[in-house]
């Protein structure tokens, strides 16, 4: 490696903070609650609960005002949940097993591991993944070092809740070694990720049946013995 071979780490990795789990629909959905939001007849329902909680529930107490803010409120209300709905939908995105995850919220906390399962997760969480999976081990151990985390809370915006950004992270310089020697660095990172993810889900299935069978054990509902084989079957 020599001086020559420093890049950038957007060179290496693809910092996509991850596809948006039904991404347009959610943006429709978000469109229509806000245009009926937004409707003539929707602001009066509006108004008209208002109204009638302030004033003339006080003024002229009867079973029509008792009921009227609950009638007005049919017009506006689902239209609210469809838009609360969709608006939460579009800040989640979705990661896969084996990537990257990065707090990019107050980073100096060090918030840094690769995903076990599936999931999504919020806008605070960068998802970084290499664009070939030869150099995996060689950018999960520059995201991961003091220096990168440093570097990043360095050029974090904000004071009480400082946030880094992708944009930020990808000017991250590194010296790129060979591909041969990526790949062979990331072989030995990727095995060893994946036993710890194996770990990881051995230990919740054991933390699964312990809790099925501890209460069972206790009321003597099943003998110690039994429990062993359930066990047995599980693992």
């Amino acid at each position: 490696m020599n001086a020559g071979a420093a890049r950038v780490t957007q060179g290496l990795t693809d910092g996509r903070r991850v596809s948006r789990p039904g991404l347009s629909a959610a943006r429709d959905e978000f469109r229509i609650g806000l245009t009926a939001l937004g409707h003539p007849i929707t602001l009066a329902s509006v108004a008209l609960l208002i109204l009638n909680d302030h004033v003339l529930k006080r003024s002229v107490p009867s079973a029509l005002t008792g009921k009227l803010s609950d009638f007005a409120g049919l017009f506006f209300f689902p239209y609210l949940v469809i838009a609360l709905a969709s608006l939460a939908r579009l800040a989640l995105f979705r990661f896969k097993r084996g990537e990257i995850l990065f707090g990019k919220l107050r980073p100096y906390f060090h918030k840094v591991g690769v995903a076990p399962v599936d999931g999504v997760c919020s806008t605070d969480i960068v998802v970084v993944t290499p664009r070939e999976d030869g150099w995996f081990g060689f950018v999960l151990g520059h995201v991961s070092s003091t220096a990168f985390v440093e570097y990043t809370n360095a050029g974090s915006t904000g004071t009480k809740m400082p946030r880094t950004s992708w944009g930020e992270m990808a000017r991250y310089p590194v010296v790129i070694p060979s591909a041969n020697i990526g790949e062979a660095f990331s072989a030995q990172i990727r095995s060893a990720i994946d036993r710890i993810i194996a770990s990881i889900h051995e230990s919740r299935t054991l933390a699964a049946l312990r809790d099925t069978l501890l209460p069972k054990l206790i009321s003597g509902e099943i003998r110690v013995k039994d429990a062993g084989k359930i066990a047995e079957v599980a693992s």
